[in-house]
């Protein structure tokens, strides 16, 4: 049995259950990812890119993503104790663009570039237990959850946990209507450590799978990692038009 489309958030348990809670230990030993040999196949506007990159996540607050192409870097993302940036070689609007945790609801800003949607996907995340609604059949589990997006718009947030792997199998985003938004499947671990990811933003009509290459977990991460990077123009995004 499987689940066959994204219901709507309700509530099909009172309390937590047990394989949840120890999932959620298990997280919470997990204090950073790092892997510096991440290689991405992109799909968009029928074309094929083949890019490189690296990716360090250390909890709660800290991501970083730069990714390269044959023409040098392509795209910086990252997060620490204050804000949240991305700037893009191919961006309309040149420079970097940034905001503080507090007014992401005010950025607009798109899923592909938005840290706190790829940090969370990479199945190593402890599990929101508060204002969660849980489905369960006979070989998953599916969290459920409202939230808003960067534009202040509801939007429902949902968790595939499979019980047999003692793992996160994706993650969707579907607007308050239904309509798919984001998604991301794990296809493969390491162990504990996530492998393969595809990503699919539906909006933007573009696809990445993405290969972490000989990553690790709770190694000890160089600070200026989490340092904003010295694009220009700067512009605040909380505060532009």
């Amino acid at each position: 049995e499987e689940f066959k489309q994204l219901p709507e958030i309700i509530d099909k348990k009172n309390e937590v259950p047990d394989f949840i809670k120890q999932l959620n230990n298990k997280f919470n030993l997990i204090k950073s990812i790092s892997c510096d040999n991440i290689e991405l196949i992109l799909w968009q506007n029928g074309h094929k890119f083949r890019l490189n990159g690296s990716l360090h996540y250390e909890k709660s607050n800290n991501f970083r993503m730069e990714i390269s192409s044959f023409l040098g870097k392509e795209l910086d993302i990252g997060s620490n104790s204050s804000n949240f940036w991305y700037w893009s070689r191919r961006d309309k609007s040149p420079g970097l663009h940034y905001a503080s945790h507090d007014d992401l609801n005010k950025t607009r800003l798109k899923t592909p570039f938005n840290p706190f949607f790829l940090r969370s996907t990479l199945g190593i995340s402890e599990l929101e237990i508060e204002n969660c609604k849980i489905v369960e059949n006979s070989n998953n589990f599916m969290l459920c959850y409202k939230k808003l997006n960067a534009s202040d718009e509801s939007i429902n947030f949902y968790v595939f946990i499979s019980k047999n792997r003692n793992q996160i199998d994706s993650y969707a985003i579907t607007d308050f209507g239904g309509k798919p938004v984001a998604s991301c499947e794990i296809q493969q671990y390491n162990g504990d450590i996530p492998f393969k990811i595809l990503y699919t933003w539906n909006e933007e009509n573009r696809v990445m799978l993405m290969q972490m290459n000989n990553a690790t977990l709770n190694n000890s991460i160089d600070s200026k990692k989490w340092s904003m990077p010295n694009y220009k123009p700067i512009t605040n995004m909380a505060e532009s038009d």
